[in-house]
């Protein structure tokens, strides 16, 4: 709840609610490959930093929540924003797309985002793993993935890939 630090290499600089970020309670941060830094907030949407000036977005411009969890990057230069009980929204650099369980999300506590080469989102949630191919959302649940989820908000923790191209999913009590 200190908000966020940058280091240059030799000094320190804190952004917080006292110059300019609109909540001190950070949940992730993103550089994008052009250098803009979005921060996502607990409860104020997520940030977007040029260097010189914040620009903020919230559910009033089109963000699933305002409690936002997670940040991802995509090929195509879009910012996908997962958010904690709100759902996954899109951001093309002009407008936002929300998916939320009205798009057959089954949770919409969002954990964890990935792209592959392919240009395949994965969506990693409290409940289960999503992969999306920006026409269609298709599940795998628990089961699907070889283990039983033992309690609520349990499931995909992180995404990554390894140089082969595979898929390795981070799952709370079960290892990967």
């Amino acid at each position: 709840r200190d908000g966020v630090l940058h280091y240059d290499g030799a000094n320190w600089r804190v952004y917080n609610k006292q110059n300019g970020l609109p909540d001190d309670a950070i949940t992730d941060v993103l550089v994008t490959s052009a250098g803009i830094v979005w921060v996502a907030t607990m409860d104020s949407g997520v940030v977007r930093f040029d260097g010189e000036s914040w620009v903020r977005y919230t559910t009033e411009d089109g963000l699933a929540g305002n409690n936002t969890t997670v940040l991802a990057a995509t090929a195509d230069g879009a910012i996908w924003v997962g958010t904690k009980y709100g759902g996954i929204s899109r951001f093309d650099g002009a407008s936002w797309i929300s998916y939320t369980d009205q798009f057959s999300l089954a949770t919409d506590y969002i954990t964890a985002i990935l792209e592959t080469s392919d240009g395949v989102l994965w969506v990693g949630t409290t409940r289960c793993l999503y992969r999306f191919d920006g026409t269609e959302w298709v599940t795998f649940n628990s089961e699907d993935m070889g283990f039983t989820i033992r309690g609520e908000h349990q499931a995909v923790r992180d995404l990554c890939l390894s140089s082969d191209g595979a898929l390795w999913v981070a799952v709370y009590e079960h290892g990967v």
